[in-house]
């Protein structure tokens, strides 16, 4: 599987921290920051997110990225 492959070089890559939660810094400008490098998040990849069968990458770490309950929910299930 592609999407298994993608998470066991990353998790090599990164001490077994491969995915990241993706962190809401300012909700009226839609700033998110990713949680494993702290670096800002295009809000497209934070959108993204929602597609069903899509694995959404760090654009700086590479982790792959995840919405905790709360986060989701505060922006509105799609």
């Amino acid at each position: 599987d592609k999407h298994l492959a993608t998470f066991n070089w990353i998790a090599d890559d990164t001490d077994g921290e491969a995915m990241a939660v993706v962190v809401q810094e300012d909700r009226k400008r839609l700033e998110f920051t990713c949680g494993g490098c702290y670096m800002l998040l295009p809000a497209e990849s934070v959108n993204k997110l929602y597609s069903p069968n899509e694995l959404i990458q760090c654009t700086s770490c590479e982790r792959i990225l995840s919405l905790d309950k709360e986060l989701r929910e505060s922006m509105g299930s799609k």
